[in-house]
């Protein structure tokens, strides 16, 4: 499939798919609640003669379905996440959330225009498409259980010989025009944490009649870096953020309990078994040390998303071969970021391929999730003539 034909199909949907974006934006969804959305990009694929089925069909949400080329050659899966964040909207966008509370902040309404995108064009090119390609319309990223609900749900059942699945993503911190990806650990494991810290409550002018949770519950929070610091190989990359604590209803009286939660992010599989224990150890002892006790619940989460080499060479020179070695952009670092996508590992080798979208506007340069961080629709068609490269390269069976 040669890349003139993909960028002249992709150029005719520019400004049909900016204006799908922009309805998307206007009309965000949390995730697992994506019905409106879904309904969206329904009518839109059939508008363009695809027709999808429901992944969760009780409820109407999420898509699936393949375009099946005309020529032998391999299996792949391209997926977008279609749920927004809780997040107020605080742009000057003429076309902002119109949802209090509600934004599409992470640029899910990006990353849906690309592969819907990829869609049509590969649909008008299927008789130049080798092998096929199964798309995914993903509900609920942001709740990190959304791919898991989708696969229970039997959006996999029967894909056995799928090569490679990818999940197109826009960022903030590659530049406008460049696609990105990393080789190795690229998103980590995710993990979820809740320390309840148990004293005795008293009034606050007695302290010595009471075992203050308040007190322990710093304590905790500190010896907790001081392990990951101390008792960790500073090049096995790991975080513990502790991120919520509550304790106490009034200021004058010492609270018999204190909860925090936090999450830990890791890569090394071993590590990440033995945390739970270390943990557990940490805060007990520790709160002992001050006369309270401690409660660990520690939860596993998704997996970490590792792009094996061959897989990460082949999106690299398509991305070279077609665009200029230039419009590939390499991460150096793996993000401490979880991504759920990484769930999709258990069928096939998986990759987030991410879009640029920053320039010299400040907004542009903000990180996801900010209420001001604004995208460049250009990486919209940036993202489809990308999309549809990987997959014309990925497709086609060297024998």
């Amino acid at each position: 499939m040669q890349q003139k034909d993909i960028d002249a199909a992709a150029a005719s949907l520019r400004e049909e798919l900016i204006a799908f974006r922009r309805t998307l934006h206007r009309f965000p969804e949390i995730g697992l609640h994506e019905v409106e959305t879904t309904q969206r990009i329904k009518e839109k694929l059939l508008a363009h003669g695809i027709e999808p089925e429901y992944i969760i069909k009780d409820e109407k949400i999420g898509l699936t379905f393949s375009i099946e080329g005309e020529l032998p050659g391999n299996r792949i899966a391209l997926r977008a996440d279609i749920d927004a964040l809780p997040v107020s909207e605080q742009t000057d966008e003429s076309f902002r959330s119109e949802r209090d509370g509600v934004m599409h902040a992470c640029g899910h309404d990006l990353n849906t225009a690309i592969v819907l995108g990829a869609a049509i064009v590969l649909n008008r090119l299927r008789d130049r498409l080798c092998g096929s390609v199964k798309f995914i319309f993903q509900s609920g990223e942001e709740t990190l259980i959304g791919a898991k609900r989708a696969i229970e749900a039997g959006v996999m059942d029967g894909e056995t010989d799928i090569k490679y699945m990818f999940a197109f993503h826009v960022k903030t911190d590659v530049p406008l025009g460049k696609i990105g990806a990393k080789c190795g650990n690229a998103l980590a494991a995710s993990d979820t944490l809740k320390i309840s810290v148990i004293g005795k409550g008293g009034h606050a002018a007695h302290p010595y009649k009471t075992v203050d949770p308040i007190i322990a519950s710093a304590a905790v929070v500190s010896a907790l870096q001081d392990m990951v610091a101390r008792e960790h190989h500073p090049a096995d990359p790991l975080v513990l953020s502790i991120c919520t604590i509550h304790g106490g209803t009034v200021f004058n009286v010492t609270p018999s309990e204190v909860t925090m939660t936090g999450t830990v992010r890791s890569f090394n599989p071993e590590l990440r078994d033995r945390l739970p224990g270390m943990i557990e150890r940490v805060a007990q002892h520790t709160a002992m040390a001050h006369n309270a006790d401690a409660e660990v619940l520690y939860e596993k989460g998704v997996p970490s998303l590792v792009v094996p080499r061959e897989m990460f060479e082949d999106v690299k020179k398509a991305v070279s071969e077609r665009f200029g070695a230039d419009r590939f952009f390499e991460y150096e670092s793996p993000s401490l970021g979880s991504e759920d996508f990484a769930w999709f590992s258990q069928f096939a080798p998986v990759m987030q391929v991410s879009v640029g979208s920053r320039t010299d506007r400040p907004e542009t340069a903000l990180p996801l999730h900010n209420e001001r961080v604004v995208f460049h629709e250009d990486c919209i068609l940036t993202g489809v003539r990308a999309a549809c490269a990987i997959a014309a390269e990925t497709t086609f069976r060297h024998d």
